[in-house]
């Protein structure tokens, strides 16, 4: 049914999430008399995997001997394989 099939997708996608990854880049920082500045460099999803942003239901069409197959599906839609961040922080 769609409700197995469902579960089963979402636990493997839940499993999926498990595996974004982050590379902790470069930080510069300065300390002053008063406070300290740091810019820090990096990038999410370095392994460029397809996480998932949302999931669908469709329905996919096959013609077999003239006669129409009806299936289905969950399809992932995914974005952003690899997002770089630029941070600036600042303590006093």
């Amino acid at each position: 049914t769609k409700i197995k099939l469902l579960q089963q997708l979402l636990a493997k996608v839940i499993g999926e999430l498990k595996k974004v990854n982050r590379i902790k880049g470069i930080d510069f920082t300065k300390k002053k008399k008063y406070w300290e500045r740091t810019w820090s460099f990096g990038a999410y999803n370095a392994y460029s995997r397809k996480n998932p942003f949302f999931l669908t239901l469709d329905t996919d069409y096959d013609y077999v001997d003239g006669q129409v197959k009806e299936t289905t599906v969950l399809k992932q839609i995914s974005l952003f394989p690899v997002i770089p961040y630029v941070s600036y922080s600042f303590k006093f």
